[in-house]
């Protein structure tokens, strides 16, 4: 019988070309996840015009973008919300990893961990912007980053400080 593959979904706010080193590393991550086994696609949150990456299209790379609304700087997406829902729903596990920590799209990672447990493996990359010194942030890491770094399936650190403010 034909072996199904594993959906796995990377989120991050955004992949413009210009947003910096998760516009490359991401899609490169992606490229070289074995297809035969993984069904890869990459989800982010536009404004009004499409974002570009050039990596994306090199590697032929799935990429999703979904418009935000009301600010831009909080990433909600409602089109992104239902469309992940609708895919953890019609599979029996997802792997989601977040490439966000400070906005709607870990939060989003965050309730579909909460809400289908084991269903949902969940990996964040941290990227550097785990520090807590704004007061908005300690209100979000109040909320649900603590529980989300405590819930997680695998962290992925990419400096000394994140590790060890975790």
């Amino acid at each position: 019988s034909k072996m199904n593959k594993i959906k796995v979904l990377h989120l991050v706010e955004s992949l413009d070309d210009f947003y910096g080193g998760p516009a490359k590393s991401i899609p490169l991550l992606c490229s070289s996840i074995n297809s035969n086994i993984f069904n890869v696609e990459i989800h982010s949150v536009r404004g009004k015009e499409a974002d570009t990456n050039y990596f994306c299209e090199k590697y032929s790379v799935r990429w999703m973008q979904h418009k935000y609304v009301f600010f831009r700087s909080f990433s909600l997406s409602i089109s992104m919300f239902v469309y992940i829902f609708k895919i953890v729903v019609a599979n029996r596990r997802v792997i989601i990893h977040t490439h966000n920590f400070w906005n709607f799209v870990p939060m989003l990672a965050y309730f579909l961990k909460i809400f289908f447990r084991n269903k949902v493996v969940l990996v964040i990359s941290l990227r550097g912007n785990i520090s807590r010194e704004q007061t908005k942030k300690k209100i979000v890491w109040a909320l649900f980053q603590k529980n989300m770094i405590k819930i997680a399936d695998s962290i992925h650190v990419t400096n000394l400080k994140d590790y060890n403010n975790i």
